[in-house]
């Protein structure tokens, strides 16, 4: 049975993410905007077409329709074939995570991939702690770990914190 994002998970996600309304540079220098959203040209000219900027229930529109592409990920490629189905809270705890990095982790993170997939669950939360945390020391920017540390508890202790 496929899972959806729970209504916990959302709010989760929606912290972690932050919302904006205005255009901003992503880590990676992408266009981004609400709840996290990569803009994507041409199928998102209209934000810049308005200013580059959105309203409230168009970040959620974008919202629902990320996370929609979120959930069939995880269905459909990442917990597919784990022996038993994840819990709700590892679900959302993965939601997290992929709506962050996006469906292309296979590309960008490959042995992480393999790990997420296999569902062993001591190996995903190995990875979710030892290898995306990213702090930097020299600037004590620990927003990346903490998030990383938030995702660990909600996937083992289910504490949407």
């Amino acid at each position: 049975m496929n899972k959806q994002i729970s209504n916990l998970g959302n709010v989760f996600t929606k912290k972690s993410e932050g919302l904006e309304l205005v255009i901003y540079p992503d880590s990676r220098n992408k266009n981004t905007i609400g709840f996290g959203h990569l803009i994507k040209l041409p199928a998102d000219q209209w934000i810049i077409d308005q200013n580059k900027t959105i309203t409230q229930d168009q970040a959620e529109m974008l919202y629902s329709y990320d996370k929609f592409d979120v959930e069939v990920y995880l269905n459909n490629v990442i917990c597919k074939n784990w022996a038993s189905q994840p819990t709700q809270f590892e679900f959302d705890a993965l939601a997290d995570f992929v709506f962050q990095y996006g469906t292309s982790i296979n590309i960008r993170f490959p042995d992480s991939y393999n790990i997420f997939r296999s569902g062993d669950r001591t190996k995903i939360v190995y990875a979710l702690t030892n290898w995306f945390n990213n702090a930097d020391p020299e600037t004590d920017d620990n927003e990346l770990f903490e998030r990383r540390q938030r995702e660990v508890l909600l996937f083992t202790k289910g504490v949407y914190s």
